[in-house]
């Protein structure tokens, strides 16, 4: 094995793909690509995706399997108890984890350092298997753990790395580490700002997923106390509830009503569903202003990000992470507030000069985060 190799661990819960998982596969293949370009051998250990779902083609990846567990199966009763007092948080990922130690061990990646993302549990497991490993492990969220794996957390990691100072803060108060802060980053060269500011009504746009976290709703809400007055503006919706597909539940219905009524009172709503990531910069381009409601306290959203970075003047609830992106770049309003929305986005509707103003310093201030700022973080951590 090259003493330059680097070894990045996908998350239990996520696959590992370009077209049906979440920004922490991305933001692990980014980083990836970045390693590479500094002299590392960066390899990928990640759940297996269902079939017919293709993995990112450009990295070395070892795949482990997650455990097939048949609800109501005695796998799953002691899955159950292994979550309940062992504090692992998910049913099988003892299992899953424990596949992940062999995958390591019979490839000989114990010697390379070993970033984990959101899996407090398997880096305590791994510390635990490999105890001279250099183990780094990376919130991307708050992610909460039972008091045994709080308390062990700390003399099983090398380094604790956070996506903002507001997890950095988290973390310390939650598990009493001392975490450094390494902000994500964004491909500056696949989004970029439209060659011409699209034509017709100004665009609101939305991306991501349609689940009540990412309150959908709050958008829509202003969006449709908008169109009560004026008809200047169209409305975007990109995502589904779920990756790859989406499923109509009582809050999905919330929302095709919420567009209804914004349809009815003569306003344009598009819907895309899933959107591959390779399609998500053309569907920025098509809009003016960008939206990022979330409702829980997002720790570093990568639409934020993306969004800035292709010119749209951008507007984010004031949680979490999210005033550290921004800064005066942008605009806040408060969580869940549709009313103090839809005042910020009409000020941008009524002032397209002003609106041209914040579309030029969001794309300044995306250029301030790059993957290869973002790298540069983690191996300065990594090699402490």
């Amino acid at each position: 094995m090259s003493r330059k190799t680097v070894v990045f661990i996908a998350p239990p819960t996520g696959t590992f793909t370009p077209t049906n998982s979440g920004a922490l596969s991305t933001n692990i293949h980014e980083c990836a690509l970045q390693a590479r370009l500094d002299g590392f051998e960066p390899i990928v250990v990640a759940r297996q995706a269902p079939p017919g779902i293709a993995a990112w083609d450009d990295v070395k990846i070892h795949f482990v399997p997650f455990p097939d567990i048949t609800p109501g199966s005695f796998a799953e009763r002691i899955g159950r108890l292994e979550r309940r007092f062992l504090g692992w948080r998910h049913v099988g990922q003892r299992v899953y984890t424990a596949r992940l130690a062999r995958t390591l061990r019979e490839n000989g990646l114990t010697d390379a350092p070993i970033f984990l993302s959101n899996d407090p549990d398997g880096t305590v497991f791994l510390h635990s298997r490999f105890p001279k490993a250099r183990l780094l492990h990376r919130f991307h969220n708050q992610m909460e753990s039972k008091p045994r794996v709080r308390a062990a957390l700390g003399s099983s990691v090398n380094a604790t790395i956070c996506v903002s100072d507001f997890t950095r803060r988290w973390v310390e108060a939650h598990y009493s580490l001392q975490g450094r802060a390494v902000y994500n980053g964004v491909n500056l060269e696949e989004f970029t700002p439209a060659q011409s500011s699209p034509t017709g009504p100004p665009i609101l746009n939305f991306v991501g997923r349609t689940g009540h976290e990412k309150a959908p709703d709050t958008f829509l809400e202003a969006a449709k106390l908008l169109s009560q007055t004026r008809r200047d503006f169209g409305v975007q919706l990109v995502g589904a509830n779920h990756w790859g597909e989406g499923t109509l539940d009582d809050f999905q219905r919330q929302l095709q009503t919420l567009v209804a009524q914004i349809e009815k009172n003569g306003v344009t709503v598009r819907q895309t569903g899933h959107v591959p990531r390779t399609r998500i910069a053309d569907e920025f381009r098509r809009a003016h202003i960008h939206i990022v409601p979330s409702r829980w306290d997002e720790p570093f959203g990568l639409t934020t990000l993306e969004g800035m970075a292709c010119g749209l003047a951008t507007i984010a609830s004031n949680t979490g992470g999210s005033p550290e992106i921004i800064a005066d770049a942008g605009q806040l309003f408060e969580r869940d507030n549709a009313a103090d929305l839809a005042e910020k986005v009409s000020l941008w509707l009524d002032n397209s000069a002003l609106r041209q103003v914040f579309a030029t310093k969001a794309r300044a201030r995306a250029q301030e985060f790059s993957w290869s700022r973002t790298w540069a973080g983690l191996r300065a951590a990594m090699e402490v």
